[in-house]
């Protein structure tokens, strides 16, 4: 009886339209109803990828900003050295 045909004596009774429609319409409801959850279980793991994103980016960019300092730092230092060495040189 799996055909979704009722039989009354043995006479069927087929489904009508209007029943059919329905049973569509509630199958098309709960494949929205799982379609709305997988998406807002993919945002919130968008979410997540893109605060980690950020994070790494922040990260690079004060790893950027420090080795520029030390460059500079460094560059400053060698150029002290350099006038010092001439400093003494005159004297």
């Amino acid at each position: 009886m799996g055909t979704g045909v009722r039989r009354v004596g043995n006479s069927p009774i087929l489904p009508s339209p209007l029943s059919l429609c329905f049973s569509d319409l509630t199958w098309l409801t709960f494949q929205l109803q799982t379609a709305n959850v997988i998406l807002t279980e993919r945002g919130s793991q968008l979410n997540i990828v893109q605060r980690d994103t950020e994070h790494q980016k922040s990260q690079f960019e004060r790893l950027q900003e420090k080795i520029r300092l030390e460059k500079v730092s460094d560059y400053v230092t060698s150029c002290q050295i350099k006038w010092l060495g001439h400093v003494t040189e005159l004297n």
